[in-house]
């Protein structure tokens, strides 16, 4: 009996001490003092709204009451500590990152736009969890929705493919093709032609001159979808095709596409192969059309795609005529012919003509370089006489544009298109070292050709001497060529500089 009363004499001291403690302690939201302490109540921890308890029974605030996820995603905490952290993940049927991004997933739900044989696949987030159809084995296609992942069958049936040899294309030293993967690397015509010319010498567009060699650069296109320049453009009458050497055009007469050609002589002047399936493949779809010689794409909407090009190693073909500064198997330039009762030219030699400099530069918004080049030309004792003497530049087939420049040649006549340039030599020299050097300098060529320089030691006046066989233009003098331009000039031995483009004279500079 005594002890029962001293233990509940102790119990109320303490009970009392303990909640005098109380009275000044401050509690954890969600927690009670007793007997002096902070303690978790004994009845179920109910948080305030937006509050969520923690693994020490604290409530803390919930992450995803101000977390920004995105429409199409759910928001979800995870554990960190004695926090937590919002994590966003898309809802069922979406990809992304939560946040930002939650795309359709097309492929599994059956919403893209992939063609028969076709198969649809989820591209990364660098595409923004975009879809890309992708032919299946076996088959082969147009159209992409991403230019650069190499899908096709979008909006566009796979069609089937069975050659065998596709994975190992035959290979041939004398062709080269080339084939742009990305939309942006495509070439128009001209650069095309200027990308062959740089390989060396006897390099061009491919031209087809038989049926064999036809089929061959069809099985060297290894049955590839694509569009490539061939070594074609229309004539100067733009009625019809003429190969890079000048030629009618004979084999491709017969590989039109139905419709084609259509010989819009503003648009359509050159001519391109649209390559399906050849060779020992199924003839499927052969195309081949005239396009815009600027064009570096080609195709519709939904299937628009770089253009390419084939190059050939042309065999040298011999001409009459004289050759003298350029390579014997460079048919870009072409030989002088010395017409009846004209004199015939002589050649410089090494030690007459040097090209002192040689440039190149990229032409803005193409891949194409425009050339340039001073050469520097010694004469005889007796070529500043009163007959004086004459100078014959020759530039290549397929030039088009070019500035020459020079302060002691007197600028006399222009023919072939104006790729043919004679110069006198002045009546007043006004050399300071050697009257007998002479500098030319030609900017801004598209033919990275040097060109053939022929030398007559008096000056010839006679522009028939000067005209090609069947010519389409015809000569022009500089005495006309100012009265149009520049007609205040007086002194045609003032001027230094003339410019060409596109066989036109642009400007004339004293």
């Amino acid at each position: 009996m005594w002890i029962l009363k001293i233990i509940f004499i102790i119990s109320t001291f303490s009970r009392v001490n303990g909640d005098s403690h109380c009275e000044k302690k401050k509690c954890h939201r969600n927690r009670e003092c007793e007997r002096g302490r902070c303690r978790r109540p004994a009845s179920r921890l109910v948080c305030d709204l937006g509050f969520i308890p923690n693994a020490s029974g604290d409530c803390v605030v919930n992450p995803c009451i101000n977390h920004a996820c995105h429409k199409n995603a759910e928001c979800s905490v995870v554990p960190k500590e004695d926090e937590y952290e919002a994590s966003c993940e898309c809802k069922n049927g979406f990809l992304g990152d939560g946040t930002l991004i939650c795309t359709a997933d097309y492929c599994k739900l059956g919403r893209h736009k992939c063609g028969a044989f076709a198969e649809c696949k989820t591209l990364g987030a660098e595409y923004e969890y975009d879809y890309e159809c992708f032919c299946i084995d076996g088959y082969v296609g147009f159209g992409s929705r991403h230019r650069d992942t190499g899908g096709s069958g979008f909006r566009r049936d796979c069609m089937a493919f069975p050659c065998e040899e596709k994975s190992t294309p035959p290979t041939d030293e004398r062709y080269s093709i080339y084939l742009p993967t990305n939309l942006n690397d495509g070439l128009n015509w001209f650069s095309a032609q200027q990308m062959c010319q740089e390989k060396g010498l006897g390099w061009d567009l491919a031209v087809i001159e038989s049926e064999t060699e036809f089929e061959k650069i069809m099985a060297l296109m290894n049955c590839e979808t694509k569009g490539v320049w061939l070594g074609y453009k229309k004539d100067a009458n733009e009625k019809t095709f003429e190969d890079v050497f000048g030629d009618p055009a004979v084999v491709i007469n017969e590989k039109w596409s139905e419709g084609e050609p259509n010989l819009n002589p503003e648009k359509d002047a050159c001519l391109r192969l649209q390559v399906g399936l050849f060779s020992k493949c199924s003839k499927i779809d052969l195309l081949m059309r005239d396009g815009n010689c600027r064009a570096s794409r080609y195709g519709s909407k939904h299937t628009i795609a770089s253009m390419g090009y084939i190059c050939e190693r042309h065999d040298a073909k011999p001409a009459p005529g004289i050759r003298c500064e350029t390579e014997s198997d460079n048919d870009r330039v072409e030989p002088f012919e010395t017409k009846d009762g004209c004199p015939a030219p002589s050649c410089f030699g090494g030690s007459g003509f040097q090209i002192v400099d040689a440039w190149r530069k990229r032409d803005q918004g193409t891949y194409a370089y425009n050339y340039g080049f001073t050469a520097a030309f010694f004469l005889g004792t007796d070529a500043h006489d009163d007959d004086g003497a004459s100078i014959m530049m020759r530039f290549a087939r397929g030039n088009r544009q070019h500035n020459i420049q020079t302060w002691n040649l007197k600028f006399w006549g222009f023919y072939n298109d104006n790729r043919d340039v004679l110069f006198h030599t002045k009546h007043w020299p006004t050399d300071r070292l050697d009257r007998r050097s002479v500098i030319v300098t030609v900017e801004n060529l598209n033919t990275a050709d040097y060109p053939e320089v022929f030398f007559w030691k008096n000056r010839i006046t006679k522009h028939r001497c000067f005209m090609p066989e069947l010519a389409r233009s015809r000569p022009q003098s500089l005495e006309n060529i100012v009265r149009f331009l520049k007609p205040e000039v007086k002194d045609l031995e003032e001027i230094r500089q003339v410019s060409f483009k596109n066989g036109r004279f642009r400007k004339i500079k004293v």
